[in-house]
């Protein structure tokens, strides 16, 4: 079964919306569908004839939640593309380099800013200075031997830390629910506020 990831458009009621839902498509493809008691409609905003295994829908958001003006698309090939649902045209299309191996796993806007998270566990914070952290990496300091610090070398720390990170992967990342899900012998799902890590970077 073809995997889709799915956004619904808030109720309008002084004017329903062309779409009231949008699916992102494990072929790549944007589909709007709309759904009411009069007639259901569902559309392709996507060039089928261009699309390739690397335009994999695999993350998608609002850019802004309460305007709904903005979606943002996440690509298997790390690629991040942005979709006006007004005009419904796709209006960027920009390579987010530098979040390691893997595909996109979650999109937002912070701040105006773009925020994309790799599996690899990397976010990307595109604004100036550009910032990027490493979301395992945080969550296996918070944790046992690591927080306590307990290792006479760092050396041993950071092979105590690779056997840790062995598995494991960023599976879905959320800015509404502020939640990221690490998937590795288990599933952990916690908290993480972005803005509050960003002024404990100092940056």
């Amino acid at each position: 079964m073809e995997e889709v990831e799915i956004l619904e458009q808030d109720a309008q009621p002084q004017a329903p919306p062309d779409f009231n839902i949008y699916v992102g498509a494990e072929t790549g493809i944007l589909k709007g569908v709309s759904i009411n008691a009069k007639m259901n409609i569902a559309k392709n905003f996507s060039n089928m004839h261009n699309l390739e295994r690397k335009h994999e829908i695999t993350a998608i958001a609002w850019g802004d939640r309460e305007s709904q003006s903005e979606i943002i698309l996440g690509l298997r090939g790390q690629i991040v593309r942005t979709f006006n649902p007004e005009d419904k045209t796709f209006t960027s299309s920009i390579e987010a380099d530098g979040i390691g191996m893997g595909r996109i796993v979650g999109v937002a806007r912070a701040d105006d800013s773009l925020v994309v998270a790799g599996e690899s566990g990397t976010v990307q914070v595109w604004r100036d200075p550009k910032v990027k952290f490493s979301t395992i990496d945080f969550e296996l300091s918070c944790s046992g031997k690591l927080k306590a610090n307990a290792f006479d070398t760092e050396e041993e720390k950071e092979k105590h830390l690779v056997a840790l990170k062995v598995d494991r992967a960023l599976s879905r990342y959320s800015r509404l629910l502020s939640l990221f899900s690490v998937q590795g012998f288990h599933v952990e799902i916690w908290p993480f506020s972005l803005e509050i890590h960003l002024l404990e970077l100092k940056i």
